[in-house]
Protein backbone atom coordinates (compact mmCIF):
# COMPACT_ATOMS: atom_id res chain seq x y z
CA UNK A 1 0.00 0.00 0.00
CA UNK A 2 0.85 3.76 -0.82
CA UNK A 3 3.93 2.58 -2.64
CA UNK A 4 4.07 2.05 -6.80
CA UNK A 5 7.49 2.34 -8.76
CA UNK A 6 7.79 5.34 -10.26
CA UNK A 7 6.76 4.79 -13.93
CA UNK A 8 10.14 5.61 -16.09
CA UNK A 9 11.60 2.26 -14.33
CA UNK A 10 8.43 0.50 -15.74
CA UNK A 11 9.03 -1.55 -18.73
CA UNK A 12 5.71 -2.69 -19.34
CA UNK A 13 2.25 -2.62 -17.14
CA UNK A 14 0.65 -6.18 -17.63
CA UNK A 15 -3.34 -6.67 -16.70
CA UNK A 16 -3.98 -9.83 -15.83
CA UNK A 17 -7.16 -11.63 -15.72
CA UNK A 18 -9.48 -15.04 -15.44
CA UNK A 19 -7.29 -18.18 -14.79
CA UNK A 20 -3.79 -16.50 -15.17
CA UNK A 21 -4.47 -14.15 -12.50
CA UNK A 22 -4.30 -16.54 -10.16
CA UNK A 23 -0.87 -16.88 -10.38
CA UNK A 24 -0.23 -12.92 -8.62
CA UNK A 25 -2.82 -13.57 -6.02
CA UNK A 26 -6.07 -13.89 -4.97
CA UNK A 27 -7.49 -10.30 -5.11
CA UNK A 28 -10.64 -10.20 -6.99
CA UNK A 29 -10.90 -8.24 -11.06
CA UNK A 30 -7.71 -9.11 -11.95
CA UNK A 31 -3.75 -8.18 -11.07
CA UNK A 32 -1.49 -5.61 -12.64
CA UNK A 33 2.24 -6.45 -12.86
CA UNK A 34 4.50 -4.13 -13.07
CA UNK A 35 7.74 -5.14 -15.23
CA UNK A 36 10.71 -2.59 -14.63
CA UNK A 37 13.44 -2.28 -16.29
CA UNK A 38 16.89 -4.74 -16.03
CA UNK A 39 20.21 -3.47 -16.70
CA UNK A 40 21.35 -2.69 -20.58
CA UNK A 41 23.79 -4.76 -21.81
CA UNK A 42 24.84 -3.16 -25.52
CA UNK A 43 26.83 -0.96 -23.43
CA UNK A 44 29.21 -0.06 -20.59
CA UNK A 45 27.42 3.62 -19.45
CA UNK A 46 23.87 4.84 -20.28
CA UNK A 47 21.81 6.93 -18.87
CA UNK A 48 19.08 10.02 -18.66
CA UNK A 49 17.57 12.10 -16.38
CA UNK A 50 14.04 13.88 -16.73
CA UNK A 51 12.51 16.71 -15.18
CA UNK A 52 9.37 18.75 -14.97
CA UNK A 53 9.22 21.91 -13.21
CA UNK A 54 5.14 23.58 -12.59
CA UNK A 55 3.10 25.75 -10.72
CA UNK A 56 2.93 25.22 -6.12
CA UNK A 57 6.63 24.94 -6.59
CA UNK A 58 6.43 21.64 -8.20
CA UNK A 59 9.56 19.50 -9.04
CA UNK A 60 9.76 15.85 -10.42
CA UNK A 61 13.09 14.17 -11.33
CA UNK A 62 14.02 10.84 -12.55
CA UNK A 63 17.48 9.92 -13.75
CA UNK A 64 19.47 7.07 -13.78
CA UNK A 65 22.69 5.35 -14.85
CA UNK A 66 23.07 1.51 -16.49
CA UNK A 67 25.00 0.20 -18.43
CA UNK A 68 27.10 -3.37 -18.17
CA UNK A 69 30.71 -4.27 -17.82
CA UNK A 70 32.39 -7.61 -18.58
CA UNK A 71 30.04 -10.57 -16.59
CA UNK A 72 28.91 -7.64 -14.44
CA UNK A 73 25.71 -5.26 -15.21
CA UNK A 74 23.89 -2.33 -13.09
CA UNK A 75 21.03 -0.03 -13.06
CA UNK A 76 20.52 2.78 -10.60
CA UNK A 77 18.10 5.45 -10.32
CA UNK A 78 16.99 8.11 -8.44
CA UNK A 79 13.42 9.56 -8.09
CA UNK A 80 12.71 12.81 -6.53
CA UNK A 81 9.58 15.25 -6.14
CA UNK A 82 8.17 18.33 -4.33
CA UNK A 83 5.46 20.51 -4.30
CA UNK A 84 3.35 22.68 -1.95
CA UNK A 85 0.38 21.15 -3.64
CA UNK A 86 -2.47 23.14 -4.97
CA UNK A 87 -4.93 23.54 -1.89
CA UNK A 88 -4.52 26.60 0.30
CA UNK A 89 -2.71 24.68 2.45
CA UNK A 90 -0.87 21.13 4.23
CA UNK A 91 -0.81 19.91 0.56
CA UNK A 92 2.49 19.46 0.42
CA UNK A 93 4.53 16.47 -0.68
CA UNK A 94 8.46 15.34 -0.62
CA UNK A 95 9.76 12.12 -1.84
CA UNK A 96 13.17 10.64 -1.96
CA UNK A 97 13.53 7.01 -4.02
CA UNK A 98 16.45 5.38 -4.72
CA UNK A 99 17.14 1.65 -6.41
CA UNK A 100 20.54 -0.20 -7.35
CA UNK A 101 19.76 -3.15 -9.37
CA UNK A 102 23.22 -5.25 -10.08
CA UNK A 103 23.18 -8.36 -12.34
CA UNK A 104 25.28 -11.26 -13.02
CA UNK A 105 25.78 -12.62 -16.55
CA UNK A 106 22.52 -10.96 -17.34
CA UNK A 107 22.28 -12.54 -20.55
CA UNK A 108 23.22 -16.05 -19.94
CA UNK A 109 21.51 -18.85 -18.83
CA UNK A 110 22.29 -18.47 -15.28
CA UNK A 111 21.80 -15.11 -14.07
CA UNK A 112 21.69 -13.36 -10.77
CA UNK A 113 19.89 -9.90 -9.69
CA UNK A 114 20.34 -8.46 -6.39
CA UNK A 115 18.09 -5.22 -6.10
CA UNK A 116 18.26 -2.98 -2.91
CA UNK A 117 15.85 0.32 -2.60
CA UNK A 118 14.79 2.70 -0.18
CA UNK A 119 11.95 4.95 -0.66
CA UNK A 120 11.21 8.01 1.56
CA UNK A 121 7.88 10.00 1.59
CA UNK A 122 5.85 12.73 3.37
CA UNK A 123 2.66 14.32 2.56
CA UNK A 124 0.05 16.53 4.17
CA UNK A 125 -3.65 15.38 4.44
CA UNK A 126 -6.12 18.51 3.47
CA UNK A 127 -9.21 17.17 4.54
CA UNK A 128 -12.15 16.38 2.07
CA UNK A 129 -14.24 18.94 1.22
CA UNK A 130 -18.26 18.84 1.12
CA UNK A 131 -20.34 19.37 -1.51
CA UNK A 132 -20.74 23.27 -0.44
CA UNK A 133 -17.30 23.58 -0.09
CA UNK A 134 -16.40 22.30 -3.16
CA UNK A 135 -18.67 24.09 -5.59
CA UNK A 136 -16.99 26.99 -3.99
CA UNK A 137 -13.56 26.69 -4.61
CA UNK A 138 -11.69 23.27 -4.91
CA UNK A 139 -8.39 24.62 -2.94
CA UNK A 140 -9.25 25.05 0.82
CA UNK A 141 -7.95 22.74 3.53
CA UNK A 142 -10.49 21.69 6.30
CA UNK A 143 -7.51 19.66 7.97
CA UNK A 144 -4.24 21.89 8.61
CA UNK A 145 -2.20 19.66 10.94
CA UNK A 146 -2.61 15.82 9.42
CA UNK A 147 0.59 14.21 8.28
CA UNK A 148 1.64 10.82 7.23
CA UNK A 149 5.21 9.91 6.51
CA UNK A 150 6.05 6.69 4.43
CA UNK A 151 9.86 4.83 4.89
CA UNK A 152 10.46 1.67 3.06
CA UNK A 153 14.06 -0.28 2.83
CA UNK A 154 14.05 -3.60 0.18
CA UNK A 155 16.78 -5.76 -0.92
CA UNK A 156 15.39 -8.86 -3.28
CA UNK A 157 17.81 -11.74 -4.25
CA UNK A 158 16.51 -13.72 -7.93
CA UNK A 159 18.09 -16.02 -9.51
CA UNK A 160 16.93 -17.16 -12.84
CA UNK A 161 18.09 -20.65 -14.93
CA UNK A 162 16.74 -20.64 -18.23
CA UNK A 163 16.17 -24.69 -20.17
CA UNK A 164 15.43 -25.24 -23.93
CA UNK A 165 12.06 -25.18 -23.13
CA UNK A 166 11.55 -23.65 -19.70
CA UNK A 167 13.03 -20.90 -16.74
CA UNK A 168 13.29 -21.24 -13.37
CA UNK A 169 13.29 -18.10 -10.93
CA UNK A 170 13.32 -18.33 -7.37
CA UNK A 171 13.30 -14.61 -5.18
CA UNK A 172 13.79 -13.90 -1.85
CA UNK A 173 13.48 -10.71 0.02
CA UNK A 174 13.36 -8.67 2.74
CA UNK A 175 11.31 -5.64 3.29
CA UNK A 176 11.32 -3.12 6.29
CA UNK A 177 8.44 -0.83 6.23
CA UNK A 178 6.96 2.11 8.56
CA UNK A 179 3.86 3.94 8.13
CA UNK A 180 3.18 6.77 10.57
CA UNK A 181 0.43 9.59 10.63
CA UNK A 182 -0.56 12.10 12.91
CA UNK A 183 -4.10 13.36 12.91
CA UNK A 184 -6.33 15.73 14.63
CA UNK A 185 -9.14 14.76 16.53
CA UNK A 186 -12.43 17.04 16.27
CA UNK A 187 -14.30 18.11 13.22
CA UNK A 188 -15.97 15.95 10.79
CA UNK A 189 -15.58 14.96 7.38
CA UNK A 190 -15.71 18.08 5.02
CA UNK A 191 -15.37 20.15 8.47
CA UNK A 192 -12.55 21.39 10.00
CA UNK A 193 -12.12 21.25 13.68
CA UNK A 194 -12.32 24.24 16.11
CA UNK A 195 -9.29 26.55 17.20
CA UNK A 196 -6.84 25.34 19.39
CA UNK A 197 -8.80 25.78 23.16
CA UNK A 198 -5.90 26.78 26.06
CA UNK A 199 -8.85 27.19 28.39
CA UNK A 200 -10.59 23.94 28.14
CA UNK A 201 -6.81 21.71 27.83
CA UNK A 202 -8.63 18.52 27.08
CA UNK A 203 -10.77 19.82 24.10
CA UNK A 204 -10.80 17.10 21.48
CA UNK A 205 -9.64 19.54 18.77
CA UNK A 206 -6.13 20.07 20.94
CA UNK A 207 -5.35 16.68 20.95
CA UNK A 208 -3.80 14.47 17.81
CA UNK A 209 -4.00 10.53 17.04
CA UNK A 210 -0.57 9.37 16.55
CA UNK A 211 -0.61 6.09 14.63
CA UNK A 212 2.38 4.01 13.84
CA UNK A 213 2.45 0.68 11.74
CA UNK A 214 5.51 -1.13 11.25
CA UNK A 215 5.66 -4.39 8.74
CA UNK A 216 9.02 -6.71 8.63
CA UNK A 217 8.57 -9.40 5.82
CA UNK A 218 10.61 -11.87 4.79
CA UNK A 219 9.54 -14.06 1.97
CA UNK A 220 10.67 -16.18 -1.17
CA UNK A 221 9.20 -17.34 -4.34
CA UNK A 222 9.55 -20.03 -6.52
CA UNK A 223 8.07 -20.43 -9.92
CA UNK A 224 8.66 -22.72 -13.16
CA UNK A 225 7.15 -22.36 -16.76
CA UNK A 226 8.04 -25.32 -19.05
CA UNK A 227 6.62 -25.96 -23.11
CA UNK A 228 5.56 -29.08 -23.74
CA UNK A 229 3.96 -31.34 -26.38
CA UNK A 230 4.57 -31.05 -29.99
CA UNK A 231 5.90 -28.26 -31.42
CA UNK A 232 6.42 -27.23 -27.46
CA UNK A 233 2.82 -25.50 -28.01
CA UNK A 234 2.00 -25.90 -24.39
CA UNK A 235 2.75 -24.18 -21.63
CA UNK A 236 2.49 -25.32 -17.98
CA UNK A 237 3.59 -22.84 -14.52
CA UNK A 238 3.48 -23.57 -11.48
CA UNK A 239 4.99 -21.64 -8.28
CA UNK A 240 4.65 -21.66 -4.57
CA UNK A 241 5.57 -18.23 -2.10
CA UNK A 242 6.37 -17.81 1.16
CA UNK A 243 6.53 -15.44 3.76
CA UNK A 244 6.06 -14.08 7.22
CA UNK A 245 5.52 -10.42 8.01
CA UNK A 246 5.43 -9.29 11.30
CA UNK A 247 3.50 -5.81 11.55
CA UNK A 248 3.20 -4.03 15.14
CA UNK A 249 0.85 -1.57 15.63
CA UNK A 250 0.96 1.81 18.26
CA UNK A 251 -1.59 4.23 18.57
CA UNK A 252 -0.70 7.52 21.33
CA UNK A 253 -3.46 10.31 22.36
CA UNK A 254 -1.15 13.43 22.10
CA UNK A 255 -2.16 16.75 23.53
CA UNK A 256 -0.54 19.57 21.92
CA UNK A 257 -1.53 22.65 24.67
CA UNK A 258 -0.41 20.39 28.09
CA UNK A 259 2.03 18.46 26.17
CA UNK A 260 0.81 14.81 27.55
CA UNK A 261 0.80 11.70 25.44
CA UNK A 262 0.01 8.32 26.47
CA UNK A 263 0.11 4.95 24.18
CA UNK A 264 -3.94 4.46 23.91
CA UNK A 265 -3.10 0.91 21.61
CA UNK A 266 -0.43 -1.85 21.15
CA UNK A 267 -1.08 -4.35 19.08
CA UNK A 268 1.00 -7.07 17.98
CA UNK A 269 0.34 -8.97 14.55
CA UNK A 270 1.66 -11.37 12.23
CA UNK A 271 0.76 -13.48 9.01
CA UNK A 272 2.26 -16.59 7.57
CA UNK A 273 1.56 -16.96 4.13
CA UNK A 274 1.98 -20.13 1.93
CA UNK A 275 -0.08 -20.44 -1.42
CA UNK A 276 0.65 -22.42 -4.35
CA UNK A 277 -0.50 -22.24 -7.53
CA UNK A 278 -0.44 -24.13 -11.20
CA UNK A 279 -1.84 -23.21 -14.76
CA UNK A 280 -1.33 -24.80 -18.37
CA UNK A 281 -2.44 -23.36 -21.65
CA UNK A 282 -3.60 -25.81 -24.17
CA UNK A 283 -3.38 -24.77 -27.35
CA UNK A 284 -5.23 -26.86 -29.79
CA UNK A 285 -5.45 -25.78 -32.79
CA UNK A 286 -7.36 -22.39 -32.72
CA UNK A 287 -8.73 -22.95 -29.38
CA UNK A 288 -6.67 -22.28 -26.48
CA UNK A 289 -7.57 -23.55 -23.02
CA UNK A 290 -6.04 -22.09 -19.85
CA UNK A 291 -7.19 -23.84 -16.60
CA UNK A 292 -5.62 -23.02 -13.16
CA UNK A 293 -5.64 -23.24 -9.34
CA UNK A 294 -4.46 -21.16 -6.89
CA UNK A 295 -4.50 -22.57 -2.86
CA UNK A 296 -3.90 -19.97 -0.13
CA UNK A 297 -2.87 -21.66 2.82
CA UNK A 298 -2.35 -18.79 5.83
CA UNK A 299 -2.35 -17.89 9.10
CA UNK A 300 -2.90 -14.40 11.01
CA UNK A 301 -2.75 -13.60 14.77
CA UNK A 302 -3.61 -10.24 15.94
CA UNK A 303 -3.17 -8.93 19.87
CA UNK A 304 -4.21 -5.88 21.13
CA UNK A 305 -3.59 -3.88 24.58
CA UNK A 306 -6.07 -1.03 25.22
CA UNK A 307 -5.20 1.93 27.65
CA UNK A 308 -6.71 4.87 28.81
CA UNK A 309 -6.04 7.91 26.11
CA UNK A 310 -5.90 10.71 28.69
CA UNK A 311 -4.17 8.92 31.47
CA UNK A 312 -2.36 6.05 30.33
CA UNK A 313 -3.25 3.34 32.67
CA UNK A 314 -4.58 0.42 31.02
CA UNK A 315 -8.59 -0.05 30.07
CA UNK A 316 -10.62 -2.94 31.09
CA UNK A 317 -12.55 -4.86 28.00
CA UNK A 318 -16.34 -6.07 29.62
CA UNK A 319 -15.55 -8.74 26.32
CA UNK A 320 -12.35 -10.59 28.01
CA UNK A 321 -11.68 -8.90 31.60
CA UNK A 322 -8.45 -7.68 30.80
CA UNK A 323 -7.12 -4.99 28.81
CA UNK A 324 -6.29 -7.55 25.80
CA UNK A 325 -8.28 -8.74 23.08
CA UNK A 326 -6.51 -11.30 21.17
CA UNK A 327 -7.93 -13.45 17.51
CA UNK A 328 -5.94 -15.97 15.05
CA UNK A 329 -7.30 -17.33 12.11
CA UNK A 330 -6.13 -19.98 9.51
CA UNK A 331 -7.36 -21.44 6.32
CA UNK A 332 -7.15 -23.38 3.25
CA UNK A 333 -8.90 -21.49 0.27
CA UNK A 334 -8.69 -23.36 -3.06
CA UNK A 335 -8.84 -20.55 -6.21
CA UNK A 336 -10.33 -21.76 -9.26
CA UNK A 337 -10.05 -20.19 -12.82
CA UNK A 338 -9.98 -20.64 -16.84
CA UNK A 339 -9.60 -18.99 -19.70
CA UNK A 340 -10.68 -19.59 -23.55
CA UNK A 341 -9.49 -18.18 -26.45
CA UNK A 342 -10.80 -19.04 -30.12
CA UNK A 343 -8.50 -17.23 -32.71
CA UNK A 344 -10.91 -16.18 -36.15
CA UNK A 345 -9.91 -15.05 -39.75
CA UNK A 346 -8.28 -11.41 -39.88
CA UNK A 347 -6.38 -11.05 -36.90
CA UNK A 348 -9.80 -11.49 -34.12
CA UNK A 349 -9.77 -13.76 -30.84
CA UNK A 350 -12.70 -14.41 -28.94
CA UNK A 351 -12.11 -14.48 -25.25
CA UNK A 352 -14.06 -15.71 -22.25
CA UNK A 353 -12.50 -16.16 -18.73
CA UNK A 354 -13.90 -17.05 -15.36
CA UNK A 355 -11.75 -17.23 -12.01
CA UNK A 356 -12.89 -16.94 -8.02
CA UNK A 357 -10.71 -14.60 -5.42
CA UNK A 358 -11.39 -13.58 -1.61
CA UNK A 359 -10.83 -11.00 0.31
CA UNK A 360 -9.56 -12.11 3.61
CA UNK A 361 -10.03 -10.68 7.15
CA UNK A 362 -8.13 -7.50 8.15
CA UNK A 363 -6.75 -7.04 11.43
CA UNK A 364 -9.08 -3.95 12.68
CA UNK A 365 -12.23 -6.79 11.57
CA UNK A 366 -10.75 -9.51 13.39
CA UNK A 367 -10.12 -7.48 17.15
CA UNK A 368 -11.56 -3.70 16.30
CA UNK A 369 -9.61 -0.93 18.09
CA UNK A 370 -12.15 -0.82 20.26
CA UNK A 371 -12.42 -2.70 24.04
CA UNK A 372 -16.42 -2.82 23.45
CA UNK A 373 -17.21 -3.25 19.53
CA UNK A 374 -18.52 -7.06 18.97
CA UNK A 375 -17.26 -9.51 16.52
CA UNK A 376 -19.56 -12.03 15.08
CA UNK A 377 -18.09 -15.81 16.49
CA UNK A 378 -18.36 -16.75 12.31
CA UNK A 379 -16.84 -13.91 10.67
CA UNK A 380 -15.33 -15.21 7.44
CA UNK A 381 -12.80 -13.96 4.60
CA UNK A 382 -15.39 -12.38 1.73
CA UNK A 383 -15.81 -14.14 -1.59
CA UNK A 384 -15.89 -13.49 -5.14
CA UNK A 385 -16.11 -14.68 -8.57
CA UNK A 386 -16.21 -12.82 -11.71
CA UNK A 387 -16.90 -13.83 -15.30
CA UNK A 388 -16.14 -11.90 -18.88
CA UNK A 389 -16.62 -12.76 -22.64
CA UNK A 390 -15.47 -10.71 -25.36
CA UNK A 391 -13.65 -10.08 -28.64
CA UNK A 392 -10.67 -8.99 -29.59
CA UNK A 393 -9.85 -7.80 -33.44
CA UNK A 394 -7.11 -5.82 -35.98
CA UNK A 395 -9.08 -5.66 -38.70
CA UNK A 396 -7.05 -3.24 -40.57
CA UNK A 397 -3.01 -2.02 -39.82
CA UNK A 398 -2.70 0.31 -37.25
CA UNK A 399 -6.74 -0.47 -35.85
CA UNK A 400 -6.93 -2.14 -32.84
CA UNK A 401 -10.18 -3.11 -31.48
CA UNK A 402 -12.00 -5.27 -28.18
CA UNK A 403 -15.11 -5.35 -26.14
CA UNK A 404 -16.55 -7.33 -23.70
CA UNK A 405 -19.12 -7.93 -21.22
CA UNK A 406 -18.53 -8.64 -17.57
CA UNK A 407 -20.25 -9.57 -14.35
CA UNK A 408 -18.36 -9.92 -10.81
CA UNK A 409 -20.54 -10.98 -7.59
CA UNK A 410 -18.95 -10.35 -3.85
CA UNK A 411 -20.45 -11.86 -0.88
CA UNK A 412 -19.83 -12.12 2.53
CA UNK A 413 -18.89 -8.56 2.58
CA UNK A 414 -17.60 -7.72 6.37
CA UNK A 415 -20.01 -4.84 7.68
CA UNK A 416 -21.49 -3.73 10.99
CA UNK A 417 -21.19 -1.09 13.89
CA UNK A 418 -19.93 -3.72 16.49
CA UNK A 419 -23.30 -2.96 18.68
CA UNK A 420 -25.20 -6.26 20.25
CA UNK A 421 -27.74 -5.79 17.49
CA UNK A 422 -25.26 -5.78 14.75
CA UNK A 423 -21.53 -7.01 15.44
CA UNK A 424 -19.12 -7.14 12.78
CA UNK A 425 -19.72 -9.92 10.81
CA UNK A 426 -20.10 -10.98 7.07
CA UNK A 427 -23.69 -8.68 5.97
CA UNK A 428 -23.80 -8.52 2.32
CA UNK A 429 -23.71 -9.14 -1.63
CA UNK A 430 -22.33 -6.56 -4.39
CA UNK A 431 -23.27 -7.24 -7.99
CA UNK A 432 -20.97 -5.57 -10.73
CA UNK A 433 -22.10 -6.00 -14.02
CA UNK A 434 -21.68 -4.12 -17.38
CA UNK A 435 -19.49 -3.58 -20.50
CA UNK A 436 -16.00 -2.37 -21.58
CA UNK A 437 -14.91 -1.05 -25.12
CA UNK A 438 -11.93 0.18 -26.31
CA UNK A 439 -10.40 1.28 -29.96
CA UNK A 440 -7.39 2.63 -30.86
CA UNK A 441 -5.75 3.89 -34.41
CA UNK A 442 -2.16 4.89 -35.83
CA UNK A 443 -3.12 7.89 -37.37
CA UNK A 444 -0.16 7.78 -39.29
CA UNK A 445 -1.23 5.71 -41.28
CA UNK A 446 -3.97 7.89 -42.91
CA UNK A 447 -0.56 9.56 -44.34
CA UNK A 448 1.66 6.67 -45.07
CA UNK A 449 -0.97 3.08 -45.43
CA UNK A 450 2.02 0.89 -44.39
CA UNK A 451 3.44 3.51 -41.60
CA UNK A 452 7.00 3.31 -41.17
CA UNK A 453 7.40 1.29 -38.01
CA UNK A 454 9.45 3.63 -35.83
CA UNK A 455 6.57 6.26 -35.57
CA UNK A 456 3.13 5.68 -34.45
CA UNK A 457 0.72 8.86 -33.28
CA UNK A 458 -2.18 6.61 -31.77
CA UNK A 459 -5.72 7.71 -30.59
CA UNK A 460 -7.74 5.83 -28.27
CA UNK A 461 -10.78 5.55 -26.34
CA UNK A 462 -11.75 3.41 -23.78
CA UNK A 463 -15.10 2.89 -22.41
CA UNK A 464 -16.13 1.39 -19.11
CA UNK A 465 -20.25 1.34 -18.20
CA UNK A 466 -20.95 -0.06 -14.89
CA UNK A 467 -24.08 -1.40 -13.24
CA UNK A 468 -23.26 -1.91 -9.56
CA UNK A 469 -25.67 -2.80 -7.12
CA UNK A 470 -25.73 -3.94 -3.34
CA UNK A 471 -28.31 -6.78 -3.63
CA UNK A 472 -28.10 -7.80 0.03
CA UNK A 473 -27.44 -5.75 3.37
CA UNK A 474 -27.87 -5.94 6.78
CA UNK A 475 -29.08 -2.28 7.08
CA UNK A 476 -31.98 -2.87 4.39
CA UNK A 477 -32.14 0.90 3.68
CA UNK A 478 -28.96 0.07 1.66
CA UNK A 479 -29.88 -2.55 -0.39
CA UNK A 480 -30.22 -0.94 -3.96
CA UNK A 481 -27.52 1.33 -3.32
CA UNK A 482 -24.81 1.97 -5.36
CA UNK A 483 -21.47 0.71 -3.77
CA UNK A 484 -18.75 3.26 -2.85
CA UNK A 485 -16.62 4.45 -5.37
CA UNK A 486 -18.77 2.76 -8.51
CA UNK A 487 -19.40 5.34 -11.24
CA UNK A 488 -21.85 4.12 -14.10
CA UNK A 489 -18.88 5.26 -16.31
CA UNK A 490 -15.64 5.91 -16.91
CA UNK A 491 -13.96 7.07 -20.56
CA UNK A 492 -10.50 7.35 -21.10
CA UNK A 493 -9.48 8.81 -24.19
CA UNK A 494 -5.80 10.92 -25.76
CA UNK A 495 -3.42 10.97 -28.18
CA UNK A 496 -0.05 9.08 -27.88
CA UNK A 497 3.26 9.81 -29.68
CA UNK A 498 6.01 7.58 -30.30
CA UNK A 499 9.42 7.38 -32.39
CA UNK A 500 10.79 3.91 -31.07
CA UNK A 501 12.15 4.08 -27.87
CA UNK A 502 14.20 7.28 -27.62
CA UNK A 503 10.68 9.75 -27.65
CA UNK A 504 7.19 9.58 -26.39
CA UNK A 505 4.65 12.11 -25.55
CA UNK A 506 1.28 11.69 -24.64
CA UNK A 507 -2.13 13.66 -23.98
CA UNK A 508 -4.14 11.76 -21.78
CA UNK A 509 -7.57 12.78 -20.21
CA UNK A 510 -10.00 10.65 -17.79
CA UNK A 511 -13.51 11.32 -17.34
CA UNK A 512 -15.87 9.77 -14.52
CA UNK A 513 -19.56 9.95 -13.45
CA UNK A 514 -20.89 10.79 -9.99
CA UNK A 515 -20.48 7.92 -7.23
CA UNK A 516 -20.19 8.12 -3.93
CA UNK A 517 -17.78 7.33 -1.20
CA UNK A 518 -19.87 4.94 1.13
CA UNK A 519 -22.28 2.55 0.95
CA UNK A 520 -25.65 4.42 2.16
CA UNK A 521 -24.99 6.75 -0.64
CA UNK A 522 -25.41 10.19 1.44
CA UNK A 523 -25.89 13.06 -0.62
CA UNK A 524 -22.47 14.76 1.80
CA UNK A 525 -20.30 11.93 0.45
CA UNK A 526 -21.12 12.38 -2.84
CA UNK A 527 -18.25 12.42 -5.79
CA UNK A 528 -19.34 14.56 -8.49
CA UNK A 529 -18.04 14.15 -12.02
Amino acid sequence: AYYVPPLQTVDRLEFVHGGSALQYGPQPGGALNFVTHRPRTDRSLGGGTENTFGEDNTWNTFSYLDGTTDRLSYYFYYNGRETDGFRAANSDIALDAFSLTLALDATGPGRWFLTLESYREEHGEPGGLGQAAFAAGTDSSTRLFDRFQLDRDAVTLTWERAFAHGLFTVSAWAVDYTRSSQRQRGGGFGAAPAPFDLVATGAAQNTFTDETQEFTTLGIDARYRRDWGADSRHTFTTGIQLYHSDSPRIDSRRNRVTGTNFVSLDSSRDVFYAPVFAENLFRLGDLSITPGIRVETFRQTVSTDFFNATTGPPTLSPLTASNRRSAADDDIIPLLGLGLAYDLPRSTQLYANFSESFRPVIFTEAVPNSTINLVASDLAAGESWQTDIGVRSQPAPGLVLDASLFYLEFTDKVGGAGTPGDPIRNIGRIEHRGAEAAVSYDLLRLLDGDGDGARRLDLFVNLTVIDAEIVEDSDPTRVGNAPQFAPDHIVRTGLAYSQGEDLKLALLGTFGDNAFSDDANTPGRALPA
